[in-house]
């Protein structure tokens, strides 16, 4: 629902993790609405990443790291944003 007297977010942004990751471990996503201020009236992110066979992320940005070495995408849109979404490449390390 837009909310009328509140200005609606125009980028998204994801927040540095370290790169490469480690395999088999689980590492907290956290994505950014701008211009600042607006987190807090349009706060629903979705996550997804590909390819889902070397890893798999959460509605809450939790992304679980499979065993395989590789090269990953995640990214971050927001409904209120329309076709605006942010993608990262990260590389998955045994």
């Amino acid at each position: 629902n837009l909310r009328i007297g509140f200005d609606a977010p125009t980028d998204i942004t994801i927040a540095s993790v370290a790169n490469p990751l480690t395999a088999n471990t689980t590492v907290q996503m956290a994505a950014t609405l701008l211009p600042a201020g607006v987190d807090a009236e349009y706060p629903e992110i979705s996550w997804s990443v590909t390819p889902s066979n070397l890893a798999t992320i959460s509605g809450s940005g939790a992304l679980t790291l499979g065993g395989n070495n590789g090269l990953i995408i995640v990214r971050a849109a927001s409904a209120w944003v329309g076709s605006t979404f942010v993608e990262r490449t990260y590389t998955i390390t045994g």
